[in-house]
């Protein structure tokens, strides 16, 4: 993706308001919808175990705060710090993950 990509800049800008809110808004912060997940939070969690996991897009960590306690280690990426903001929030006390800006369009390795 270019940078000058007015879609792309749009989403991100849609998701870095979105920030503070999206759990909320995607209702992550009622046990209910959370229970509802509980198949994909197990498989993701056996997957990861004693895994060194790049993720991209953690956007605010939902995924993010399952999986850490069961890898060696995380590097979570997202393009915009307001979400990692909100992401270091829920795992602040995690010595597992460590969080960076980065483009999932722009990847390199």
């Amino acid at each position: 993706m270019k940078s000058d990509d007015a879609r792309a800049i749009e989403m991100q800008d849609y998701y870095r308001r979105r920030a503070p809110i999206y759990n909320q808004s995607m209702g992550y912060d009622d046990p209910a919808v959370v229970q509802k997940q509980s198949a994909v939070i197990e498989f993701l969690c056996n997957a990861m175990t004693d895994r060194t996991v790049l993720e991209i897009a953690c956007g605010p960590g939902f995924w993010t705060r399952f999986i850490a306690e069961h890898t060696r280690s995380i590097v979570a990426t997202d393009f915009n710090e307001a979400t990692l903001v909100e992401a270091r929030k829920s795992m602040a006390d995690s010595d597992y993950v460590t969080f960076q800006v980065g483009d999932a369009y722009s990847i390199v390795i």
